[in-house]
């Protein structure tokens, strides 16, 4: 079905690059969106197999895909930008490669899954969850589409490489966040109608918020050293939007925890309702911000439209499937390492500095989170621990 929605949105998307002029004069960006754009659909795949892996508690091969591709596509920027030299529009090339190899991947990893259906009508109960669901995966796909062709019509094809190699090195906070959900979404789905539930909800996801807000603090003060390292010293320049992207998408991985009700409920509706509300807002935003501040003005049109979602999602779960979460304390233990981060872009510290600070950091929030954790979240937390090692 997803497939062909999208070959239904490719004349029109081709429409709206003609219109805007998009790479019209430079075959260097007309190529980077076509390959942008068929890099979508292989996408497509990719990301339909990893929720198949993950209801269907295959952590291994939810693991290898989802960490697999991301790393091999650092591999290919570092190949393309510091050892052979190539322009940018090579590694959208080679990112098309790279998904199509994947998707066959992902195909092979599913195959008993892949069967015709007995009749063609479906329960209701199926479409309600799997065409919002099919959508979500389409929007997702197309919303870094929709983010490259509005700097291509706002600022030039370097800019794009910019932007796309901070969004790049931001990705690294996916490996902890893949992780997680690996674990908790099938534990979820397991355990969610148990009485005690909350107590156990509150636990996983302060660890979470605190797992991935100190690893939110690492990337965003090695950001200098991580684009040098993973793409170009000539990109050093774009090492300031890596904190509002890497927050973004803590913010959404933040918003699917929190709105796991439309999941449980099977009201997947609401959640495409979410995506579509912050995608137009962060078009609106870009439109609006882009033009003054530039890169930086993409980056947090993109924070902000993530965060509508976070709300949204947050809201709508609730909603659907309540839940007694302690967000106060979720929310200081948020604003910790984000204050620390925007502290430390204030007053710059040097390289050997970092090495203090940084377990200094470490230790506060660590005692933050011990005194936030209440007294039975200390003793769910080693039974917790004993859930997931048996």
């Amino acid at each position: 079905i997803q497939t062909l929605i999208f070959i239904v949105l490719i004349p029109i998307i081709y429409l709206l690059k003609t219109h805007l002029q998009l790479g019209h004069n430079n075959y260097k960006i007309n190529d980077s969106i076509n390959y942008i754009l068929l890099s979508v659909i292989f996408n497509i795949y990719i990301a339909n197999t990893l929720v198949i892996l993950r209801y269907s508690f295959q952590r291994t091969k939810f693991i290898i895909l989802s960490l697999f591709h991301p790393f091999i596509y650092v591999i290919i920027i570092i190949m393309c930008t510091k050892i052979l030299s190539l322009e940018f529009h090579y590694i959208f090339k080679f990112n098309l490669i790279l998904s199509i190899l994947f998707s066959l991947l992902s195909l092979y990893f599913i195959k008993k899954h892949l069967v015709l259906p007995k009749r063609l009508i479906l329960p209701r109960r199926f479409i309600s969850y799997s065409i919002p669901m099919g959508f979500i995966i389409l929007l997702s796909s197309l919303s870094p589409f929709l983010e490259r062709t509005m700097i291509l019509h706002y600022f030039d094809n370097d800019n794009m490489g910019f932007y796309s190699a901070a969004a790049k090195v931001s990705l690294l906070l996916l490996i902890p966040v893949t992780a997680f959900q690996s674990a908790f979404i099938p534990f979820m789905m397991a355990k969610y109608k148990e009485t005690n539930i909350s107590l156990t909800l509150n636990l996983l996801l302060k660890i979470f918020i605190y797992v991935i807000g100190f690893y939110l603090v690492i990337i965003s003060i090695f950001s200098n050293s991580l684009i040098n390292i993973f793409v170009s010293s000539k990109y050093s320049l774009t090492a300031n939007l890596i904190m509002p992207l890497s927050l973004a998408l803590f913010l959404q991985s933040l918003g699917t925890f929190l709105g796991i009700g439309t999941v449980i409920t099977a009201k997947t509706y609401f959640r495409l309702i979410a995506y579509v509300i912050a995608i137009i807002i962060t078009s609106f935003s870009i439109i609006m911000i882009a033009p003054h501040y530039g890169l930086l003005g993409v980056a947090i049109s993109v924070l902000i439209g993530k965060f509508i979602f976070c709300l949204l999602e947050s809201f709508f779960g609730q909603y659907l499937h309540p839940i007694e979460w302690q967000y106060f304390k979720s929310f200081l233990l948020i604003i910790i390492p984000v204050t620390f981060i925007f502290g430390l872009s204030f007053i710059p510290v040097s390289s050997n500095s970092v090495f203090y600070v940084l377990p200094l950091f470490l230790l506060f929030y660590s005692a933050s989170l011990f005194i936030l954790l209440d007294k039975n979240e200390r003793f769910a937390l080693l039974s917790l621990a004993k859930s997931f090692s048996s």
